[in-house]
């Protein structure tokens, strides 16, 4: 990322957002959101910039509720992750790698494909007063799962493109030991199929699997 593009971002965050609550279940998390006074275009950006940059700032600050479902769960379960590597998975905002440092881990990182979610999850962890490793990449990658011993990944069953692809790199992730923790309404069928299929697997541990099923809450 060049140094003009982080000020560029950084300039917008400070003119638009603000630092707000994540979430009501989630008091102890704070993330810059979309201010009530939006100051941007009182500065002279040109329209094409402008449009890009909103767009990045709301890819990136729109929490799904799944994250929030596994970042309240890692906060009440803290042994889950304490000292170990947690990697997220389609990071978004990062309240997951937040939480993950919140609660003791080693080692948090947010892995996203986002520019926006790049710049985003490194001030939401500044304003949260944790240090976490920003990442942009690609969670269909196997590499990237290599230091991590807990996987979190919320609500990323929606493609039917790499949903395949997507079970073959958790599933093998769970049966090297790893914990990986899923958040997502069950009655996605791309979710349902691979949380079925874990559970049905005699090469899988299911404790190595576990599901946040927002349907259930």
């Amino acid at each position: 990322m060049s140094e003009w593009f982080q000020s560029f971002m950084d300039d917008v965050i400070d003119r638009s957002f603000s630092l707000q609550v994540a979430d009501p279940r989630l008091p102890e998390i704070r993330i810059f959101k979309k201010a009530a006074t939006d100051n941007l275009s009182a500065k002279k950006i040109p329209p094409a910039e402008y449009v890009f940059a909103c767009q990045l700032a709301r890819d990136a600050t729109t929490v799904r509720p799944g994250a929030i479902e596994l970042a309240r769960w890692i906060l009440d379960n803290p042994e889950a992750v304490r000292g170990t590597d947690v990697l997220d998975v389609g990071a978004g905002a990062a309240v997951v790698a937040i939480a993950a440092k919140k609660a003791g881990a080693k080692k948090a990182t947010a892995l996203d494909k986002s520019i926006g979610g790049s710049v985003f999850s490194s001030r939401n962890a500044v304003a949260n007063s944790v240090d976490i490793h920003v990442v942009r990449g690609d969670f269909l990658d196997p590499d990237v799962y290599n230091e991590a011993c807990v996987i979190t990944a919320a609500e990323i069953f929606y493609n039917a493109k790499f949903k395949d692809r997507l079970r073959e790199v958790l599933n093998t992730q769970a049966k090297h030991g790893k914990l990986v923790l899923v958040a997502g309404d069950e009655t996605n069928h791309f979710l349902s199929e691979y949380v079925g299929e874990a559970l049905r697997s005699e090469s899988l541990n299911r404790e190595n699997i576990r599901l946040m099923n927002l349907s259930a809450a």
